[in-house]
């Protein structure tokens, strides 16, 4: 008896052979969210760079003030992120069982009956090629991934991890119960409604054919099967047997790609891996104790194995402590008038009371509080010679106002900020592309001493900041998907996938068929930043500023810049 034939196809679930040697290489081999585990840590510590070097102070700029800055900022790998879980999807893997049926089944002891039953025909009508087959017909069933395939034991590489690969592995012995129980379900909802199978089949065929003596005979053929249960046990043994001869044909191992090994030049120094990010800023004052900073990359940056960087941000911040300060007192601004300044440089006792009274009606227009004076002068119409030398010290007095230092700003001992920076930035590894939406809100304080003494120094600052942040990644790539079947042309350097050419059309000229098909896969998940703390210190001189801070979160970061500042 023929021997029948299950087809399982598996669609867009792992590659089978290769593990690649370069980024791109290893994410289009992964599929689904085990490409989210494997590429994670990469989207945090782009979000830490990118979420760097956004103040080196608390105060924002005054109004027309700006800075031009160029910063580097080095994000390091979170610590001990270097692997990830790897997942069998709980999806659907399509199959179809062929439902072939021997005529020798229903008439194991006449030849002649078993050649008169009629031959399998498709859909179209046309008779089998195999004249043995009473029944051919396709039911198509399904299994899921996990009943079928084990996950590797342990944790697999992400892309900061090892070259080592891990092993999936196939085992059908749940499958395979599950795909018994609907191969006979499904072939039982056919084969009850075949003459001879499920029902009777009253069969008439000519016997001594061509001869005079020819004639019709008409046979009640019994039912083979009476119920599914009698069907499952008499085709039981076959359908085990066309199931494991379906499976046997599977790879049993899969290999999961290893990492791309990128920390292994940091081992011996004293620093951990990490990515170094170049930062071109600029931030104007405005209106309301108010900033404004946009910041980029002109070009895209090659990043090695990685592929190409580019990036463009904006943001702003606001001084809270800026609406505190509390205006100084205005001092009376008075010039010395010309009768004053008789007074004081005549000698006292040539001084007359109508001397005082004409220097006191000068001051007289002013905000000053002129009672003492007026008891004063009081006491020297009185005839209090000695008043005059206490009216002269307080003209002395209201003389030197003028030339009092000004005093400064009273408000909080630090100043305050509140910003909010967004950053966009795309990696393209070429068969695959990430964009990344960074976003941060920070509170910042900072404290800017100012040393007269030495005149080219602009200033020494402290600044620090607690931040919320978040990163968000899309990934894009093609899956070369090895597993899957379809129709190409052309040579094999450069194949071209021709959409939706079923098997049979696929021929003629350079056409194959082939696996490999293509499949576009795009996934969005979240990086792992949460929460930043930064601390840093700053100098300038002259118009040049220099700071260097770390930000210490999920992911580490160092920064470091230059620049220009105005005000």
């Amino acid at each position: 008896m023929e021997r029948k034939v299950m087809i399982i196809t598996f669609s867009l679930l792992f590659s089978l052979s290769t593990i690649w040697g370069d980024a791109t290489g290893a994410i289009t081999s992964l599929v689904g969210r085990n490409a989210e585990g494997y590429l994670r840590p990469i989207g945090t510590i782009l979000g830490t760079d990118m979420n760097s070097g956004f103040y080196r102070k608390a105060s924002p700029h005054k109004i027309l003030g700006f800075d031009f800055t160029f910063d580097l900022a080095y994000a390091m790998a979170p610590p001990g992120q270097t692997t990830y879980k790897f997942q069998v999807p709980h999806s659907e893997i399509a199959y179809s069982f062929p439902f072939k049926f021997p005529k020798e089944l229903l008439a194991p002891d006449d030849p002649i009956l078993a050649a008169a039953l009629p031959t399998a025909t498709d859909e179209n009508g046309v008779e089998s090629e195999d004249e043995s087959l009473y029944q051919d017909q396709e039911i198509y069933l399904g299994v899921y991934a996990d009943q079928l395939i084990l996950p590797p034991d342990g944790m697999s590489q992400n892309i900061f991890g090892d070259t080592s690969a891990s092993i999936i592995r196939i085992d059908p012995s749940e499958a395979v119960k599950q795909i018994k129980e609907q191969v006979i379900y499904n072939t039982w909802l056919i084969a009850k409604d075949i003459d001879g199978i499920g029902t009777d089949l009253n069969f008439t065929y000519t016997l001594l054919e061509g001869t005079p003596a020819e004639f019709d005979s008409t046979i009640i053929i019994k039912a083979l099967y009476g119920s599914e249960e009698e069907f499952a046990a008499g085709f039981s043994g076959e359908i085990d047997s066309l199931i494991q001869e379906g499976l046997v044909d599977l790879d049993l191992e899969i290999p999961i790609p290893g990492g791309l090994n990128l920390g292994k030049s940091f081992e011996n120094l004293p620093i951990d891996f990490g990515i170094p990010l170049p930062i071109m800023q600029a931030s104007f004052g405005l209106p309301f104790h108010t900033e404004l900073t946009v910041r980029g990359l002109p070009i895209a940056m090659p990043m090695g194995t990685l592929g190409s960087l580019k990036f463009g941000g904006f943001g702003g911040k606001i001084g809270i402590s800026e609406f505190f300060k509390k205006k100084p007192t205005k001092q009376p601004k008075i010039q010395i008038a010309p009768k004053i300044k008789d007074v004081l440089e005549e000698l006292p006792s040539n001084i007359t009371p109508a001397d005082i009274d004409s220097a006191l009606a000068e001051i007289r227009n002013t905000s000053m509080d002129l009672s003492e004076l007026d008891m004063l002068n009081s006491q020297f119409h009185s005839g209090d010679s000695m008043a005059v030398y206490d009216i002269i010290a307080q003209l002395e007095k209201i003389s030197t106002i003028s030339k009092r230092k000004k005093s400064k700003p009273k408000g909080w001992p630090v100043d305050v900020s509140i910003g909010y920076y967004n950053n966009d930035l795309i990696l393209d590894m070429g068969d695959a592309k990430i964009n990344s939406t960074n976003n941060l809100l920070s509170l910042q304080a900072g404290k800017t001493l100012n040393l007269p003494f030495i005149s080219f120094l602009g200033g020494v600052g402290l600044y620090g900041g607690l931040g919320l942040e978040s990163s968000d990644l899309n990934l894009s790539y093609t899956l070369a998907n090895p597993i899957a079947y379809g129709c190409f042309t052309g040579s094999e350097e450069s194949k071209t996938y021709l959409e939706d050419v079923e098997k049979g059309n696929c021929s003629g000229g350079t056409k194959e068929w082939t696996s490999g098909v293509p499949t576009d896969i795009n996934l969005n998940f979240p990086g792992e930043n949460k929460f930043r703390t930064t601390i840093g210190a700053r100098i300038r001189v002259l118009f040049m500023d220099m700071y260097l801070d770390y930000n210490k979160g999920t992911s580490n970061a160092i920064n470091a810049g230059i620049g220009i500042t105005f005000r």
